[in-house]
């Protein structure tokens, strides 16, 4: 049996179209890289990846427990990718740069997301980050410049820097009440954001953020009795708008129904966002039908 160690490029073992690290002294398995230069995975069958939770090789099982560093970086060929429960970790730049990929989904299993997990996966629209997650490393999702939906988990307590760097069509950001750090550049570029829910009481030290977010426009709600402190505190301060949050925050939309001709569109209808599909359906931003 050929055991690897997570070292730059490391070739594993192949069983079924991945390749692994193998601990035979904890029985557990990390998917790794295919070890071909640039053309790393570029041979998939199937682009709809789904991760085993335990692979057998030599007649022991072993249980899926991480996506190694780098596994497929620079893969083109992925779209989606299903991470069974049971796996911890995604490692430093596991994702990196594969452009198809635009559906990930995530056990509550994972603990830890490295950093450039998922840097420049510029087809990427929507994501939920486990509740499990307490820190959102350095340059997550910097160029994700498709995506439009984050939900971050309220466990979550720091985001380091330039995690959602030039995310470029992002609209809106709730940042959960737990949060404590704010890494350096973490919304740079953030050219699109328009609404900042900000749950946290006392606000969070900010150093060299919302470069390129109109403040002007943009509108930051905090906790009403923290809206004098936001206005003290540098970054904060330079939001011109800055309101009580909301009785209830308005959760993420994500369209599941898509035409390729013609693209769902948002509309008001008696005072309220509607979703407008092209079959004529409308949605609230809810999820409750209209008609």
């Amino acid at each position: 049996m050929l055991v690897c160690t997570t070292a730059l490029y490391a070739e594993g073992v192949k069983i079924g179209d991945l390749y692994y690290n193998l601990d035979a002294d904890n029985g557990t398995a990390e998917v790794t890289y295919q070890g071909k230069g640039l053309l790393n995975y570029s041979e998939l069958a199937n682009s709809s990846l789904v991760i085993p939770s335990s692979v057998t090789y030599d007649r022991i099982t072993y249980a899926v427990t991480a996506i190694g560093s780098q596994a497929f970086v620079y893969c083109d060929v992925i779209t989606s990718v299903t991470v069974p429960e049971g796996v911890k970790t995604i490692g430093a730049d596991a994702f990196f740069h594969c452009t198809k990929l635009s559906s990930v989904s995530l056990p509550s299993s994972v603990t830890s997301i490295e950093t450039m997990a998922f840097y420049h996966c510029t087809s990427m629209k929507s994501f939920v980050v486990p509740d499990s997650v307490r820190v959102l490393r350095g340059s997550t999702f910097e160029q994700c410049i498709a995506l439009t939906n984050i939900t971050l988990p309220d466990s979550l307590s720091a985001i380091m820097a330039g995690a959602f760097k030039d995310c470029s069509a992002l609209p809106r950001i709730i940042l959960p009440k737990g949060l404590t750090t704010i890494g350096k550049n973490a919304f740079n570029g953030n050219t699109a954001l328009k609404e900042i829910y900000n749950c946290v009481d006392s606000p969070v030290v900010v150093t060299g953020n919302f470069t390129g977010v109109d403040t002007l426009t943009c509108i930051l709600y905090v906790p009403e009795g923290s809206i004098e402190a936001y206005r003290r505190t540098t970054i904060w301060k330079d939001f011109r708008d800055i309101r009580p949050m909301p009785d209830e925050i308005p959760e993420a939309v994500e369209i599941l129904h898509h035409d390729a001709l013609v693209e769902p569109r948002k509309l008001l209808n008696d005072g309220q966002i509607v979703i407008l599909i092209p079959d004529g359906a409308q949605y609230s931003v809810t999820g409750q039908k209209i008609r």
